[in-house]
């Protein structure tokens, strides 16, 4: 409720109880209840209401009220609409000390309504007490008198405010002074502290200037006429913006008769004038987007005549001017197959009472006749009775549009019938991951008929748990614009679970931003299989089934290094079976074979979980023990295997008798490294057959021929260097197809002292020696270089000369760069030339090298050879990761391929697997026309080996071109 007075000295303090005079308190007390005022009391700390009786009569009103309680029984008298108000300030001067004045109506609690006012302020009393003392007088009387009045004026006041009017006022005996209200102050913008009055010429100034003249003209008019007069004028721009102002007035004449003043209202007009120039800037720029949309509107009465706007005529083909379509003519213009569609679309429109409703139709334009598809959207008008009074609606030309929605059908079709052609699983995914599309072959690999069954599900749901991790990061990668891949085993098909390779790539719309991904599966499940069949061979001996020599030296690295952290021994059998060559020689080799089998079978079965036996090649074994205690144990575990294999071996009606000679060593006290610890069991097993044979021998330091034996190799390769007695031979390639050189491969040959020719196994040592197998292979590149240069300088089409790269060539970082650099120098083209690598090179020291290595030399054309495929560790992992152009198949695969099958098998593996990579093959060690014959048939590319030639010094390469060249012509 508003505050009725303003109380003397209501500061906003606690006041200080004065004292007690009991005289004069009795004084005032009388003084007050005389003039119907009581008072009341509310300590604060305590919450005691207390009041005299004048008090307790006016909150009682009539009835008992006690003078005594607490702060919410004087709330109770007070009115509900009025309490929350009483309540605040009773609040706000407790905690703030802001005095109470207000007045409020009484709680008709008797039935006795009335209004009450209310002071108060904070005080503390002699004791210390915070209170609250404060006065009640009964104002209903004055209220009666004063809301009249007041009320009168408030609604005068409301109702121009609330019609947004001023008053203004011309005194005509005045100098034509004008008077203005606060509020046509405000639409004058002029400022609140203006007097509110001015001459016709300060009026006419705040007037726009294209404005004043006729507003001077109408000011006459409302001067010379007692009727009402309106105008509309532009006031000057103050700062506000552009205003618009609308007077209504008339004259009031005077006592004798003549005009005493002008009397009126004014109104802002500014927002109505901006609205009615949106709307018709709304208007004209709707009739020019429907005319650029070319969307012509139209209204039809009940008796079918159609009013249109332009573009619904230009749609037609008629004038834009017609304005009126009867129906018959209208009717003529749908084509003959829609007329009656049409026409029964409206009926049921109206039958059915529709708000609503859209359909396409064609026609037949009245200027040329062409046909054109249109698309119309109607909705009915109806009357207070519910009856239609008139049909609303817009049509456009949709004839493009269908045109080009009949393409995309077609191309679409066009599309998935592509799409669905192919055997890969095709899908479309949201940016989400969900599911959008799926081809009909993704819809086999799963086992459904309908797709939408998986629409709108997250791809990576479809998968089993252990994968969905991995689809989601490649749905991540792809989302973010790089391409995510995967492979897992996924979608089931006749109950057997496929492994997929799956691509996962962002697809992005003109605007370069990724709306969509595509995700490509492909069933890798026959590839896996038969890459892990290449692999089991390439990390197994066929024939035993055990680790073959790579297998083995990758775990005996593993458990070395286990060894050496865990501070544990490692034993190591070196097994080597005496006189095996006169069992294939007297019995044959499927003989041998069956006495290799016996041989792992038996030993296998000796050994602890943890241990392992490999065939290290020929008759060659090895077996591994993990964590040994002393060196006791692999002299007991070699008399075990001597005497498990001493053991007859039935075969073929005979007995075979399997003797070996076992060398032993123990990492770290006989070695330190794989090649140590091999090198102290070689040098034992050596021992032990120079011994007599079939027995077991543990190394000591004292064995150490066979040491000094490849000291001597090393000794021998750097004399051959110094001599410069280190020379390429080179062995033809044959192309299988033709019969003619396609290129030779350049093998190390080495003379002593005398001039003797040497093989380079006589030297092997020095290979395993980074620099001086450095040096040698340098030495090998500039002869080979150098041969190449004099060929091409005599015209001599030799095709390319393979040369082989050793681990140690790895070993320092510009391999390529040298080599390049030295063909750069003799001016030899690049493509001349292709390296041979074994896949020792991408395990040993260098390792990190070779694919750069190999890489710069791919770019600059030389082709890449990886040589004695299918031995190695990994070999699919290489031709993934490495450019490889080129496989050799080793010639422990071609040696016995007619007649074993094993061999067979894998032979045609390779040469499957290559011809699908578009991988160039060459077959090594082909002795007999049989094994030639075969591998023709089999489609293998290149053969070499001592059946087509061994290897020739430089000068005897042209008369193997010559002479190949003749018997191929």
């Amino acid at each position: 409720m508003p505050d009725t007075a303003k109380m003397p000295g209501s500061e906003r303090e606690t006041a200080t109880w004065p004292g007690t005079n009991q005289a004069g308190d009795d004084l005032r007390m009388q003084a007050l209840a005389h003039a119907g005022i009581g008072t009341w009391q509310l300590l604060l700390q305590t919450d005691e209401f207390s009041c005299d009786e004048t008090a307790a009569r006016l909150l009682g009103a009539g009835e008992a009220f006690p003078r005594s309680g607490n702060a919410a029984d004087l709330l109770a008298c007070v009115a509900l609409q009025d309490r929350p108000d009483i309540g605040v300030r009773i609040q706000l001067c407790s905690q703030m000390g802001t005095p109470i004045h207000r007045s409020f109506r009484r709680f008709a609690q008797a039935g006795v309504e009335g209004w009450l006012e209310l002071t108060a302020s904070r005080v503390q009393l002699p004791d210390g007490q915070q209170a609250l003392i404060g006065t009640l007088q009964d104002i209903t009387d004055w209220r009666e008198t004063e809301d009249p009045q007041k009320q009168s004026g408030e609604v005068l006041a409301l109702a121009l405010e609330s019609a947004g009017a001023g008053t203004w006022e011309i005194r005509l005996d005045e100098p034509h002074l004008f008077r203005l209200s606060p509020a046509a102050l405000r639409m004058y913008c002029l400022p609140p502290d203006h007097p509110g009055t001015m001459t016709r010429d300060e009026w006419i100034s705040l007037i726009d200037p294209e404005s004043a003249a006729d507003m001077a003209g109408t000011l006459d008019r409302f001067i010379g006429s007692t009727e009402p007069h309106m105008a509309e004028f532009k006031v000057r721009d103050l700062g506000e913006g552009e205003r618009w102002l609308r007077i209504h007035g008339c004259a009031v004449n005077g006592e004798d008769g003549l005009p005493e003043k002008i009397v009126g209202l004014i109104y802002d007009d500014s927002e109505r004038k901006k609205a009615d120039e949106k709307l018709r800037e709304s208007e004209c720029l709707l009739r020019l987007s429907q005319e650029a949309a070319r969307i012509g509107t139209f209204m039809t009465e009940p008796g079918g005549v159609t009013i249109g706007s332009e573009q619904f005529f230009r749609n037609l083909g008629l004038p834009a001017d017609t304005g009126i379509l009867e129906h018959e003519m209208r009717a003529r213009l749908y084509h003959p197959e829609d007329r009656d569609r049409v026409r029964a679309n409206i009926d049921a429109v109206i039958a059915e009472r529709q708000d609503y409703h859209e359909m396409e139709y064609r026609i037949y334009r009245a200027d040329n006749g062409e046909e054109r598809w249109m698309l119309s959207r109607i909705r009915p008008i109806w009357d207070g009775q519910g009856r239609p009074l008139r049909i609303a609606g817009a049509h456009i030309d949709i004839t493009e549009a269908k045109s080009a929605a009949l393409k995309l059908r077609r191309t679409e079709m066009l599309n998935r019938g592509i799409v669905d052609s192919s055997p890969d699983c095709i899908m479309v995914l949201d940016i989400s991951g969900r599911l959008r599309f799926i081809s009909k072959r993704g819809r086999e690999a799963l086992g459904i008929n309908d797709e939408n069954s998986l629409i709108g599900h997250y791809w990576p749901d479809q998968w089993p748990p252990e994968a969905r991790a991995h689809v989601a990061a490649a749905i991540a990668d792809a989302a973010q614009g790089s391409t995510g891949r995967f492979n897992a085993r996924g979608a089931v098909r006749r109950g057997t679970r496929r492994w997929w390779d799956a691509v996962v790539s962002p697809l992005m719309n003109e605007h370069g931003e990724i709306t969509r991904l595509l995700a490509i599966s492909r069933d890798v499940t026959e590839l896996r299989e038969q890459s892990e069949r290449i692999r089991w061979a390439a990390e197994h001996d066929t024939l035993t089934g055990l680790a073959n020599r790579n297998t083995f030296d990758h775990r005996l690295d593993e458990l070395i290094d286990q060894a050496r952290l865990r501070k544990e021994n490692i034993g190591l059998l070196a097994l080597d079976v005496d006189d095996f060559k006169q069992v294939n020689d007297t019995l044959g080799h499927d003989a041998g074979d069956a006495l290799l089998k016996t041989l792992a079978t038996r030993v296998r079965g000796l050994l602890r979980e943890g241990d392992f036996v490999a065939r290290l090649g020929g008759d060659e074994f090895a077996v591994v023990l993990k964590d040994i205690p002393d060196d006791t144990v692999l002299p007991k575990l070699g008399e075990r295997i001597i005497a498990a294999l001493n053991q007859p071996i039935p075969h073929g009606g005979c007995i075979l008798d399997c003797r070996v000679s076992i060398g032993a060593a123990i990492f770290p006290q006989h070695g330190n490294t794989r090649d140590e610890l091999l090198k102290s069991a070689d040098t034992a097993l050596y021992a032990a057959k120079s011994r007599g044979r079939n027995n077991i021998l543990l190394y000591e330091s004292s064995l150490r021929s066979e040491l000094d034996r490849r000291s001597a190799m090393i000794s021998k390769a750097r004399s051959a260097l110094r001599a410069d007695n280190v020379e390429p031979f080179y062995q033809p390639q044959i192309c299988l197809r033709s019969g003619q050189v396609d290129g030779f491969e350049a093998l190390l040959r080495w003379r002593d002292k005398d001039g003797a020719l040497h093989a380079p196994a006589e030297i092997e040592a020095a290979f395993a020696d980074l620099e001086l197998a450095h040096e040698i292979s340098e030495r090998m590149q500039d002869r080979i270089i150098d041969d190449m240069r004099r060929w091409r300088e005599d015209g001599l089409e030799f095709g390319h000369v393979a040369v082989n790269a050793a681990a140690a060539e790895f070993s320092r970082n510009d391999f390529a760069s040298r080599l390049l650099d030295k063909l750069d120098a003799a001016r030899v083209p690049a493509n001349y030339l292709q390296v041979e690598v074994t896949e020792t090179v991408f395990l040993g020291r260098g390792a990190d090298h070779v694919g750069a290595a190999l890489q710069a030399l791919k770019a600059r054309g030389i082709a890449i050879a990886l040589d004695d495929f299918g031995t190695g560790y990994a070999s699919l992992s290489h031709l993934k990761n490495f450019p490889v152009d080129v496989i050799k198949i080793d010639r422990s695969f071609i040696r016995d391929l007619v007649r074993d099958t094993d061999d067979t098998a894998i032979v045609c593996a390779l040469l499957g697997l290559a011809g699908k990579l578009n991988i160039k093959t060459v077959a090594e060690g082909i002795e007999t026309p049989e094994q030639a014959s075969f591998l023709i048939r089999q489609g293998c590319d290149v053969g070499q080996g001592y059946f087509f030639g061994r290897p020739l010094a430089a000068s005897s390469v042209p008369d193997i071109i010559a002479r190949t060249s003749r018997v191929s012509a």
